[in-house]
Parts: C-alpha cells; structure tokens; sequence
C-alpha cells in the first residue's frame, strides 16, 4: 500500500495507524479492489481501495459510493448488523490522487464456505433479510434501476473474446443458451418492477462475517439497490440453502430459511415467485458481460482466468436453472 497515502488516511481520520503494520488481503470475488488489515494502538481497521479501473474523477462513481455507505449506516441505526465505512465530514470515501479509499471498523470472524453453512445459518438470514425489506427504507436518490441488455449487445460481446482466449469457444458453443436466459429475464422485469425495496443486494455468504453461528455481520454493500423483495429472498436461498445434491429438490436449510422469512412477515408474492427465478438470469447475464469485458481488457494473467472462472460458473448455473425451472417453480409455490 503507498504509505504516504496511509499517514493521510490517518490524519484525515484522526486514527494513529501503525503504517509498518499494514498487511495485504484477499478481495472478494472479482478481485477488483485492493484490501488491507492495519492496526492502530488500540483498534484495527479494514481499508479498501477501490478497483484501479474505477474512474475516481467522475463524480456519479463517488456519490454512487457515498450513498452506499449512508444506506448502511442508516440500516444499522435500525438495528441491522451493517458495517459501514467510518466517516468524516458526512463523507466516506477519501480521494488521494487517482485512488478512492474507504476505512471500515475491523470485524473479527469468518465468512463461511458452501459445505460449512447450516440450517442455522440460513434462518439467521432469513431473518436478517425479512427485517431489511420490512424497513422498506426511504431512500429518494436511488431508483428501481434494472440493467436490460438487447441480444445484439450480448452477441457482440461474445464476439469480442479472440479465439486465442480459451473460454471463447466454449461461450460460442452457448450463445443459444445465453440468449435464452436473457429473454426469460426481459419477459420477468414488468412483474419485478410492480415492488421493490431497498435492500443489500448481494446478500451471498462471502459478504457476510460471522463472529459465531447466531452473530453475522453483512459487509460490502456497494450493491444495494431497490429490488424486488421476492426475487431477493428466493436468491438468498439458493446461496445459503441451495438444492439436494442428490435429488436437485430443494434442501432442508432452503425450505426452512423461506417458510422462515415467511413467518415472520417478508413481503413474498406468490405470483412474483416465476418472474423472481427467471430474474435470477438477470444477474447471471450482468456478471457474465461484466466478466467478458474483463478477460477482454485485462492485461493481468490472475485476474483474467478469476473471470474466466467466473464465466465457466455462471454457464453452469444457468444451464441448471433452466433445467430445474419448473421443479424449482412448483416447490417454491408450495410453502407460500
């Protein structure tokens, strides 16, 4: 980290960082942003320094930032476990030069792998999430924004990828089946549309800390977003449920964490149930391009093959989800 930018991160901030103590760690996945761990005589703290590929001189990237991190704070005035970057002068981010810093209190815990979640687990979030939506929270700056893509986009992104990259073939090979989740998530966005809430976004187990089984912490919120309730708790319960393995029926942790969120109020639309899974494409086709742009711009080898990771997944799990569709339909409908 550029220590001359440490020591006016700590001034700034009125903290006495230890700037020989700093120490790199792993970013989430996408491993855009840069995160350190830095102590403090009595604290620690978590910077993160945004993707070097954000453009910091563009004053709707920052303020995109900055209200973020006010929705979390005020979600965590109403007694959501939100960790929100520490702020000076009503402002979070901190600009030195061409880098963007945010600074967050260090959480102590862990964030859990898919075979370490239990049942336990997914009822703590299912209640995390029906408390979120029944804040509904009041936040008049940030709209119902649904990123649509034209086929003809997507197209000429898979277009864009050199035969010499390895994953090119493979999207080719899939271009029917992109297409296709594509249209199944343009006929849902009308219904997704009719309710939205403020809410997280990326409610997945790697943004969430967990101190101990009944004390998780939700982190990064720079996805939140007005957002079909439906559509987001159906979401979350595929990350912290998921299916059977063995008879691609939903798992146990799925059906309690839902009947869970149900019970306590969520705001489930039945008739929202399809338009929420066929919205699921939605976000497989936003990180998909997103990636595709990645491994096309991207000069470092590590971070080129995370997206081509990342692709090969998201191929994986649309794959599953149109095979699954009406299974996954009839059972879900079934405890509402």
């Amino acid at each position: 980290m550029n220590i001359q930018h440490l020591k006016m991160i700590a001034d700034q901030l009125r903290l006495s960082l230890k700037t020989e103590l700093a120490v790199r760690i792993p970013a989430g996945p996408g491993g855009g942003h840069l995160c350190w761990k830095v102590k403090s005589d009595k604290e620690t703290y978590f910077i993160k320094q945004l993707d070097p590929l954000l453009d910091v001189k563009n004053a709707k990237n920052i303020a995109r930032y900055e209200l973020c991190e006010s929705v979390a704070f005020r979600f965590a005035q109403q007694g959501i476990p939100a960790v929100s970057a520490i702020r000076n002068d009503d402002k979070s981010v901190i600009i030195l030069e061409n880098n963007a810093y945010l600074v967050y209190p260090w959480v102590e815990g862990c964030t859990l792998k898919r075979n370490e979640i239990s049942a336990e687990h997914a009822i703590k979030m299912a209640e995390i999430l029906a408390q979120i939506h029944l804040i509904n929270l009041n936040v008049p700056e940030m709209e119902a924004k649904i990123d649509l893509h034209t086929n003809e986009k997507i197209v000429e992104s898979l277009e864009r990828i050199s035969d010499e990259v390895p994953i090119s073939t493979t999207l080719r090979n899939n271009q029917s089946m992109i297409l296709d989740m594509n249209d199944r998530y343009h006929s849902a966005v009308s219904i997704l549309k009719k309710k939205t809430v403020i809410t997280h976004g990326d409610i997945f187990p790697h943004n969430v800390i967990w101190q101990k089984s009944d004390s998780p912490f939700l982190i990064d919120w720079e996805a939140i977003k007005k957002m079909n309730p439906t559509r987001e708790v159906i979401r979350a319960c595929f990350a912290w449920g998921g299916l059977d393995d063995k008879s691609s029926a939903l798992s146990s942790s799925f059906e309690k964490m839902l009947t869970t969120y149900i019970g306590l109020g969520g705001p489930l639309v039945k008739a929202h149930i399809g338009a929420a899974l066929n919205g699921m494409y939605g976000n497989m086709i936003n990180w998909l391009l997103y990636n595709i742009d990645l491994v096309y711009a991207q000069n470092s080898c590590d971070r080129k093959n995370t997206a081509i990771n990342e692709i090969k997944g998201c191929l994986e799990s649309g794959e599953k989800l149109i095979k699954l569709y009406p299974t996954l339909f009839n059972s879900i409908t079934r405890f509402t």
